[in-house]
């Protein structure tokens, strides 16, 4: 039986898409031998990896509180801390181990005080996820083992690669595509569009590696941090995946 890995790139609450696309996949019987993921992706490749459902996590983020928690942030850019964040992972997953996992995870983060990229696939989770998801100017860097660490997505925001080599297919699933501006920005447009681009800048050659890409239509048009779009959100990504089934069907030979 083929090994299949699942690359799950970070974006924020469009995270709801992933769920969306996953579940689709599930009910075709693709389960991941191997899962990375960046930012949100790490946080939902750790709770598959756990074992939830991608449905049962869409009822979870619905109601859970840590929606709220961050709810505006995107525009005040101030720094928050990752607490909340902390107090979820710990709650569902007690153990709270990568090597515990039901399915191998690789955790994608970037080392700011060495400069270079840190992929976790053994040690704390909500270390491993925090560090992940630590969007620059928005939530406070992690300090661990004597460096801050930040958002993979810095470095690495489509973790393909990270996984080369350790299963037979791969399954992408992009919720960051990058979308063309008209008109003029202003200086918060101008800073959110310099992350963006630099955030994007490694991603255009991976999707060639993957066997099969998925990028949920019109997935840009959704900020980052809107929380309340999450039932769209998980029916684009489902609707979108669905409009693969061909494709899922051959990869699954």
């Amino acid at each position: 039986m083929q090994k299949i890995g699942i690359a799950l790139s970070g974006g924020g609450f469009r995270g709801f898409a992933h769920l969306g696309v996953l579940q689709y996949l599930f009910e075709q019987g693709i389960i991941p031998s191997v899962i990375s993921g960046t930012s949100v992706g790490s946080l939902v490749g750790v709770m598959i990896a756990e074992g939830y459902e991608p449905e049962e996590l869409f009822k979870m983020g619905r109601s859970i509180k840590f929606a709220n928690s961050i709810r505006g942030l995107g525009a005040k850019a101030g720094i928050f801390p990752t607490n909340t964040l902390k107090d979820f992972i710990l709650k569902y997953i007690p153990h709270n181990s990568i090597e515990k996992l039901k399915i191998p995870s690789y955790i994608v983060s970037t080392n700011l005080s060495e400069s270079n990229l840190l992929v976790f696939n053994e040690g704390p989770i909500d270390i491993a996820v925090r560090a992940s998801c630590s969007f620059p100017l928005v939530f406070q860097p992690l300090y661990y083992n004597h460096s801050y660490l930040s958002d993979g997505g810095i470095l690495n925001n489509f973790p393909v690669d990270i996984i080369e080599g350790k299963c037979d297919k791969i399954i992408g699933i992009n919720i960051s595509p990058i979308s063309k501006i008209v008109g003029e920005m202003n200086i918060a447009a101008l800073l959110k569009r310099t992350v963006q681009t630099a955030i994007n800048s490694n991603v255009n050659h991976k999707i060639e590696v993957c066997d099969l890409y998925i990028e949920p239509k019109d997935i840009g048009s959704y900020g980052i941090f809107d929380t309340k779009k999450s039932d769209e959100l998980y029916k684009l990504g489902y609707q979108s995946a669905k409009e693969m089934h061909e494709h899922i069907v051959n990869l699954k030979g």
